[in-house]
């Protein structure tokens, strides 16, 4: 039959003595990121680099073209508008213009699952800068 402790008498263990025994063995401990090292790393690069630094200039240089495509026909657009009527008209057109992309945006932005992802990744990225301070600190 096992004994019943008062309240005030009841065993308790030490924190440090908890606090020893939960912690890992260095050999348990997963491997520090070593920044020389993956600098020395990423300078000789791999087979793989001029692959990938070709692929990332052939997109560049496409979404740049593009963006001038779209830039292009926004202008041509807006001076066909300028010089093909009334500046009422012309006015009302335009708006029309910007409302399609800017209609699409704001519907994109008003979904409640996109502002609660930011706050979301925020909230994170604050706990996870504040859980490396206070590694760096205890290291």
């Amino acid at each position: 039959m096992s004994e019943r402790l008062p309240l005030g008498e009841e065993r308790l263990i030490d924190e440090s003595v908890l606090r020893r025994a939960l912690r890992l063995e260095p050999d348990e401990r997963g491997p520090r990121l070593d920044a020389a090292a993956l600098r020395a790393r990423a300078g000789r690069g791999g087979a793989l680099a001029p692959a990938v630094a070709f692929a990332g200039s052939l997109s560049i240089a496409l979404l740049g073209l593009a963006a001038l495509v779209a830039a292009t026909r926004f202008a041509v657009d807006l001076v066909s508008l300028v010089l093909g009527g009334d500046a009422l008209g012309s006015a009302i057109a335009l708006i029309a213009i910007v409302a399609g992309p800017l209609e699409v945006l704001l519907a994109i932005a008003t979904q409640p699952a996109v502002p609660i992802a930011i706050v979301a990744c925020l909230i994170v990225a604050a706990l996870t800068e504040r859980r490396l301070a206070t590694e760096d600190m205890n290291a």
